[in-house]
């Protein structure tokens, strides 16, 4: 596996220390201060990102390996496939590059959408707990084509959030551990999690 270079092994040392703190990052913010929070801290730690440079391609992979940890808090209530198709269109990218998808297309995969189950919108609590898992499906497909770091802090912050205010057990905590200690590091190497390294969140 890839060394991770110092100033991402201090930041990742912060996140640790920070553990039971807010690590927010959303687009109601000033840009400023989401790239000063912790999940900002992390994702300008991966260095530069251009369009398909090597730290736009770890920061996508990133935002889809959390993207597809948080779908168990969409699935719970929701059935609606859209924001497995949105992590689809980011993973065939780095497979493919800009030929596997066009801008449209990523455009549609990039809007958030509103979780159902048999074609009935989720209300309610169901709605708040599930909501935020599409949204960070959602940021995945958008990161393709902004290729801006906030973007893959926004996406952390929504699978963050997604286990934060879902009833799945324990799962931000999980979460936050598993992101540091398996999905930064994958990232980096550029490589996939396997189906063990990926897991399960606790269910309710």
């Amino acid at each position: 596996m890839a060394q991770l270079p110092e100033i991402l092994d201090l930041v990742m040392m912060e996140l640790r220390r920070r553990i039971d703190e807010s690590w927010d990052a959303d687009e109601t913010m000033p840009s400023a201060d989401a790239l000063d929070s912790p999940l900002g801290h992390l994702v300008t730690a991966f260095g530069l990102c251009t369009r398909g440079n090597e730290t736009h391609k770890r920061l996508t992979r990133l935002t889809i390996f959390a993207a597809r940890r948080a779908l168990p808090c969409w699935e719970l209530y929701a059935n609606n496939r859209e924001p497995h198709q949105a992590i689809d269109a980011a993973q065939a990218w780095l497979l493919k590059g800009d030929e596997a998808y066009s801008l449209l297309e990523l455009q549609k995969f990039s809007t958030p959408t509103a979780p159902s189950i048999h074609g009935a919108p989720l209300v309610g609590k169901q709605f708040t707990d599930t909501v935020l898992a599409g949204v960070a499906a959602a940021y995945a497909a958008e990161l393709v084509m902004s290729a801006d770091a906030i973007t893959a802090a926004y996406g952390l912050s929504a699978a963050d959030k997604a286990f934060d205010l879902s009833p799945i057990g324990k799962g931000r905590a999980l979460y936050r551990q598993w992101l540091l200690d398996v999905a930064v590091p994958a990232a980096y190497a550029q490589r996939e999690l396997t189906r063990e390294e990926l897991g399960n969140p606790p269910t309710v």
